[in-house]
């Protein structure tokens, strides 16, 4: 039984508005698989060295990572496992940018690799 100040349409709306956070939660689920699966297409592409070309095919990803709005990418999670599985590349990337990038912040994050892998097999396993 509804109380009587409530009409039946604001339940309705309710369902509506529930629903659609639902949805809205599962297309975000959907587009952090889709960032991390772009990520380790990516990362098999890229060979660990100091090419000028993959360096900037590197921070052409990572800025793009960044441009990102629809949701929150794991960045911390990327850095790490970047860190971690390409060294050579990540320091030469690391070196190329200027100090004032937006980018030299997130490449001195630190976070352990193993705790980033199993955050990255989470997101993609939800």
């Amino acid at each position: 039984m509804l109380p009587k100040r409530v009409k039946r349409s604001h339940y309705s709306e309710l369902a509506v508005i529930q629903m659609s956070q639902m949805a809205s939660r599962t297309n975000e689920r959907e587009r952090k698989k889709s960032l991390i699966k772009n990520f380790s297409l990516m990362l098999d592409q890229l060979q660990d060295t100091d090419d000028p070309k993959a360096v900037s095919q590197l921070v052409t990803y990572l800025n793009s990572l960044l441009r990102v709005k629809d949701v929150t990418p794991p960045v911390s999670e990327i850095i790490s496992i970047l860190k971690w599985q390409r060294p050579t590349l990540f320091h030469h990337a690391r070196l190329t940018l200027p100090s004032t990038s937006h980018l030299t912040m997130v490449f001195q994050i630190d976070l352990n690799p193993h705790v980033a892998l199993k955050r990255l097999e989470q997101y993609v396993e939800k």
